[in-house]
């Protein structure tokens, strides 16, 4: 255990700003979500750090091993009142994440699959999902023409390596987050063709002549600035390339039906996507969006809310007008979920077996399941 006097806080790593605009739609006519006074207190998290353009160092292990998770919980969530759409106004800044953003991602989003070797178990679920969405893409015509493309977070490379070998590409490259996965993919794809991503506005790599189709995988929901994530991929793309957004939340259904965020909403989901604000957002950017089926392969609370959409370029439109009201509606339902939660978890331990079945049947919360431990008896990803 670090001493307090010399223990890094998530402040003193983590930069952000804080927008006064829509960064969907730009629009400044912010609504902020009625859920009582205690919105912003402990029981729903807290901002993580006030706005601050100092360089962010590199995070240590004694940050991560006493890291408080609540204090990278979203509190100031708000409701665009012209599209509807809930976003965080709090943003961490682009050229000052390199340092922080993978460790306390791994940590704080618990991706205990980074260990080497990779659970057999992901793997499998990895692959089938690969089998499921290549599938789509070929009953759907999304492979028609192919010859490049480009797979952001690929996780561990098997729907690239599916389509590079059912759909004979010439370029199949991928981009990952995570080291164990990247190391697996680099395995089935080759080590020149898999890089790591380092922030959440990587810089995506260029080929002669664009590629023909570009994959990629729940970017949107944390990408502090889509629009301008979306305006850096459209040009890498060929003559008739296509964009395929897979993975995205329609939250709508989630903030209402699933206990997926009962603990609150981390730093890295920066706007809340839905099934009418999605499909919009895509247009205003150029980008002709169709819906198709989304395979549930991995077996998750929210996998039955999940969208993807199949892109061309096409005229930009300007952002419709949402139903703010439902999206506010939305939020309240949440946050009065999230505070029921805190509450339960407030109470000695021996008391919370006792009152989570009645909170459970009065109102349908309930508590997360025990995640098992995948690191045992494997070592670190050296």
């Amino acid at each position: 255990m670090v001493p307090n006097a010399v223990r890094e806080t998530v402040s003193d790593i983590v930069r952000t700003e804080l927008l006064d605009r829509c960064p969907v739609c730009d629009h400044d006519g912010l609504l902020v979500p009625s859920v009582g006074d205690d919105f912003s207190d402990n029981s729903l998290g807290s901002s993580v750090a006030a706005p601050s353009r100092d360089e962010a160092h590199p995070v240590s292990k004694a940050t991560l091993d006493g890291l408080d998770v609540t204090s990278l919980m979203h509190s100031d969530w708000r409701v665009c009142g012209h599209c509807a759409m809930m976003f965080s106004r709090t943003r961490p800044l682009l050229d000052a994440t390199s340092t922080w953003y993978n460790p306390l991602f791994r940590t704080v989003e618990n991706r205990d699959f980074d260990v080497w070797p990779l659970p057999e178990m992901f793997v499998r679920n990895q692959a089938q999902t690969a089998q499921d969405m290549f599938e789509i893409f070929r009953n759907h015509g999304v492979m028609q023409d192919v010859g490049s493309v480009l797979h952001m977070r690929c996780n561990t490379g098997h729907l690239l390596d599916l389509m590079s070998s059912e759909a004979d590409l010439t370029v199949a490259r991928g981009m990952e987050y995570f080291e164990s996965p990247a190391r697996y993919a680099a395995g089935l794809l080759g080590q020149e063709n898999v890089s790591l991503i380092t922030s959440p506005a990587p810089q995506v790599p260029e080929i002669e002549g664009g590629y023909d189709l570009i994959v990629v995988n729940h970017f949107l929901t944390h990408s502090p600035d889509p629009r301008l994530f979306i305006e850096q991929l459209k040009p890498r793309l060929s003559e008739h390339g296509r964009i395929v957004f897979y993975n995205e939340q329609d939250h709508d259904q989630v903030l209402r039906h699933s206990d997926h965020y009962s603990k609150g909403i981390n730093v890295f989901h920066n706007q809340l996507f839905t099934r009418a604000t999605l499909p919009s957002f895509l247009r205003t950017c150029g980008l002709d969006a169709r819906q198709l089926p989304h395979p549930n392969g991995l077996k998750w609370s929210v996998g039955h809310h999940t969208m993807m959409f199949v892109c061309q370029a096409d005229e930009a439109i300007a952002m419709p007008r949402g139903n703010a009201d439902q999206s506010l509606a939305v939020m309240n339902t949440w946050a009065n979920m999230h505070r029921r939660y805190a509450r339960l978890m407030a109470l000695p331990k021996p008391l919370r077996r006792t009152f989570a079945k009645s909170l459970e049947l009065r109102f349908g919360l309930k508590q997360p399941p025990a995640r098992p431990d995948t690191s045992k008896n494997r070592a670190p990803v050296e």
